[in-house]
């Protein structure tokens, strides 16, 4: 069985990548999500780090994966764009962690345009620790009356007295179409 998945990635080598594009500035910059559009091009979120603070960076990409506008959003502390999903109308809802808004790391959502500008943002704090980490998901949900809503999932981290982390859970926020 080794030998197989051996010889399969091997195989896997030969591939011919149709283009890569590097995009960015000199800052440090991470791409943590990337969704098709529906004009045929792409959109990426993840953070770009500048000094001591990171910043939500959104790069919406043609269908030959050249940059057409980029973005950053967020505030002094720590903003990280985990996922990002077109929506209905043609804007984009991202899904992200931060502590630019209070020192306690929250769940956030950014709802921007087809041009990224910012229609609304929230966060969602926990009594605890609320972070949306890796795994932090976005959806955009059609309810049965036909109204627009969101999803998001996160985790939640619950600490001792002495201030250690004792456990996680998941958490699933449930949005109206501004946040709510």
């Amino acid at each position: 069985a080794a030998a197989l998945a051996l010889a399969a990635i091997a195989g896997s080598a030969d591939a011919a990548v149709k283009y890569q594009r590097v995009h960015g500035t000199q800052d440090d910059e991470k791409t943590l999500s990337i969704e098709r559009t529906s004009d045929g091009g792409y959109i990426t979120c993840g953070y770009r780090i500048s000094g001591i603070d990171s910043n939500v960076y959104v790069v919406k990409h043609n269908s030959l994966g050249a940059p057409v506008w980029s973005r950053t959003y967020g505030g002094q502390g720590t903003d990280i764009g985990f996922s990002i999903r077109q929506t209905s109308d043609g804007g984009y809802i991202i899904a992200t962690e931060t502590n630019s808004v209070s020192a306690a790391l929250g769940i956030g959502l950014i709802r921007i345009n087809a041009v990224g500008n910012v229609l609304w943002s929230r966060v969602y704090a926990g009594s605890a620790f609320t972070g949306g980490r890796m795994g932090t998901t976005v959806r955009e949900l059609t309810l049965p009356t036909g109204a627009q809503a969101f999803a998001v999932i996160g985790r939640q981290t619950f600490y001792n007295a002495a201030g250690g982390p004792l456990n996680q859970r998941g958490v699933l926020i449930k949005t109206d179409a501004v946040g709510n």
